[in-house]
């Protein structure tokens, strides 16, 4: 009798130390086995799974996993008629289906088994949130929000007049249609554009000297760079940290750092955070008070223009009249690559050819740090794969590297500047690589935008003609949310959407 008793305290111990300590619920512990032996008989269960209580009376099965469910965007812009890159989910547990609700906009497809998106949105459609829903096994769900907008050539948004599409004058008053002064709605041949994650806006303003910023979805500007703090002033000097002289691009970077190509004082500056008040310079070797060319070397810029970061945090500077494109790495002032030169910082010589530049102006990135390069005066755009100084692709000369200067290529090279085509650029000044690596270029003298998918280098889609790809109208069609006036730099958001400078109608377009 003692040796039953005795038993009994020591497997009572156990048991209840395998619940103390939460280990009942393996069932190969001990302290599962005698939970079953010595508590079978009770009214609540001490072994419980997922989120269920101990007072349940039901072990659910053990099978029983929540689910997860996301894309890799919360907020995105399709193009109307363009096929879209498929969007495929990252879901975790057990799925049977997916749904969403609304419905997609029409074309786009949700399947209903792997709960990819796919299709071609045949209609513009505003932004809306739409819910994905994955089911997955035991009547678990999970949800996922995206914002989703349909958009066209047809801008939605302007800066510099006011919410006036139909009008496009020097600094714009605010009450009407006529030329004032400046302001903090107002531009003088806007040229560069840029954003941050949030989705502000930095906009360069080069004949009132200086840079605004937006914030997202506003069109007045908050803050100013070049001016002191005045957004009524223009003045370019005297030249220092807080000075700007015709300033063409900007580039919001990493680490919160602002590029601005100070383009008439032959320097690239850079600002940290919000200030207005330059920390750094590209240039000028360290130095905020010249404006020095030469020599022609690793640290002298001539009239930079594009400017953009790749993911290691090196920056590459378009040196325009030196004809090359400069690298710096490792937060360098110093270039440590040249493209254009055969690898010399020392000369500027100006060639067409595939390893030679007439003009480099602007500069972009894509998904797999391969590097765009466009020139105004070999009208064409070049691609060169990561790290390499041999381009695989050019835009604007039906394939080659040596037609001389053919603006507007007919295919033979030979230009025929009043015909554009489908294939043919003529002094081209921007470009835009979206998430999906489709090329956006502005064709500058063309007054259009063109959209190329993927890594063709024939368009699909054409902004500022009408659809048309064989005309080359100022204003096609009269002043509008349609039209251009010798579009320059561009920027894709990160929901997808359009920036573009239409510099000669002195406002920026959101599409």
């Amino acid at each position: 009798m003692k040796f039953l008793f005795l038993l009994f305290l020591i497997l009572n111990s156990s048991c209840k130390s395998g619940i103390n300590e939460e280990k009942f619920c393996d069932r190969k512990s001990q302290g599962f086995l005698l939970a079953t032996i010595f508590y079978s008989q009770r009214n609540e269960s001490y072994c419980y799974f997922g989120q269920q209580n101990r007072s349940s009376t039901t072990a659910p099965p053990i099978s029983l996993t929540p689910v997860t469910y996301s894309y890799s965007r919360t907020n995105i812009v399709f193009l109307d008629n363009i096929p879209i890159t498929n969007l495929t989910p990252t879901t975790i547990g057990p799925t049977t289906t997916y749904r969403v609700s609304p419905a997609l906009p029409n074309g786009l497809v949700l399947n209903s088994s792997t709960g990819v998106i796919s299709g071609t949105a045949s209609s513009v459609s505003p932004e809306t949130n739409y819910t994905f829903t994955a089911s997955g096994t035991n009547t678990t769900t999970a949800n996922f929000v995206m914002k989703i907008r349909v958009g066209t050539t047809t801008a939605i948004r302007v800066y510099g007049q006011s919410g006036d599409f139909s009008c496009g004058v020097i600094n714009r008053s605010s009450t009407s249609c006529i030329t004032s002064t400046p302001s903090a709605n107002s531009f003088n041949t806007p040229f560069g554009v840029s954003g941050d994650l949030l989705g502000g806006i930095y906009i360069s303003d080069p004949l009132n000297n200086r840079v605004l910023f937006y914030e997202k979805e506003i069109t007045t500007a908050s803050r100013v760079y070049g001016q002191n703090g005045s957004f009524s002033t223009i003045t370019a000097t005297p030249i220092n940290a807080d000075s700007l002289s015709s300033p063409r691009n900007v580039f919001f970077g990493l680490n919160n750092i602002l590029y601005i190509s100070d383009f008439t004082n032959n320097r690239v500056l850079t600002y940290s955070g919000t200030s207005t008040t330059a920390t750094g310079v590209y240039g000028q070797n360290g130095s905020f008070l010249t404006t020095t060319t030469t020599p022609v070397n690793a640290d002298s810029l001539n009239f930079p223009q594009g400017v953009v970061q790749d993911s290691d945090g090196g920056i590459y500077i378009a040196d325009g009249p030196n004809q090359r494109v400069l690298y710096y790495a490792n937060r360098s002032t110093t270039a440590t690559r040249v493209y254009g030169q055969n690898g010399s910082f020392t000369t500027n010589t100006p060639g067409t050819t595939a390893s030679t530049f007439n003009l480099p102006v602007a500069l972009a990135l894509d998904s797999t740090g391969g590097l765009f390069v466009v020139e105004v005066s070999n009208n064409r755009v070049l691609h060169f794969p990561k790290d390499s100084a041999v381009p695989d692709r050019v835009y604007g000369q039906f394939g080659s590297y040596t037609c001389t200067n053919s603006q507007n290529n007919n295919g033979s090279c030979v230009s025929v500047i009043a015909s554009p085509s489908a294939n043919s650029l003529s002094q081209p000044r921007g470009i835009a690589v979206d998430a999906f690596d489709n090329v956006y270029i502005s064709d500058t003298l063309n007054h259009r935008i063109l959209f190329y998918q993927g890594t063709s280098t024939t368009p699909t889609r054409v902004y500022g003609q009408a659809g048309s790809f064989s005309t080359q109208v100022v204003n096609n069609g009269g002043i509008s949310a349609s039209s251009l006036n010798l579009p320059v730099r561009l920027y894709i958001d990160p929901d997808g959407g359009l920036y573009a400078a239409d510099q000669l109608n002195n406002r920026i377009l959101y599409y």
